[in-house]
């Protein structure tokens, strides 16, 4: 009998905590893709060398809500840090296109409801390609690369909210290489 309730109130407890993980779900309202995009603003993964290219980062939410961006997850994925392939498999660090970031005091940035989030960094400062929805960078002073393999690498998470649901969304997946020649 103690047995029972016992079983019954673990059960009982598990599916009220299990019902409310997102982290459970097999399907998010969003995607993510992290891509190098040329001076034009399209996708490529060569770039002509003495040419600047562009980070670009975008969450789409294919929802009917709204839902928010955390600023600090955002700021603290490695977004626009950069790297020389290696043959045997050890990415060096170049650096970050950018130095720091001053973000506006709100909760988080918004996704509309069945829209997109772009951000758009430059490797060599240019405002006219930077987009950065309530922030403002300070750009490194990047020279333009010589012949050769880099990689882009996201690392942590992104935090994605509304006011009674939390995704952590890991980004280990969102890493490519692209060529300069």
């Amino acid at each position: 009998m103690k047995i029972n309730r016992l079983l019954t109130a673990t059960g009982v407890l598990l599916m009220a905590f299990s019902c409310g993980n997102p982290n459970l779900d097999a399907e998010k309202p969003f995607s993510i893709t992290y891509n190098i995009l040329n001076r034009d603003g399209t996708k490529t993964n060569t770039v002509k060398q003495g040419e600047n290219f562009i980070f670009s980062l975008i969450i789409t939410n294919n929802s009917d809500e709204e839902w928010y961006v955390d600023h600090g997850s955002l700021l603290g994925s490695d977004l626009a840090m950069l790297y020389s392939k290696s043959s045997v498999g050890n990415d060096t660090l170049i650096g970050r296109a950018y130095d720091s970031a001053i973000c506006s005091f709100q909760a988080g940035v918004v996704i509309p409801a069945n829209g997109h989030l772009e951000i758009n960094i430059p490797w060599i400062a240019d405002q006219l390609l930077t987009k950065f929805p309530s922030c403002g960078l300070n750009a490194n002073v990047n020279r333009m690369l010589p012949a050769g393999w880099y990689a882009i690498k996201l690392d942590g998470k992104i935090i994605i909210f509304r006011s009674d649901i939390t995704y952590e969304i890991p980004l280990r997946a969102y890493n490519s290489s692209f060529q300069v020649k």
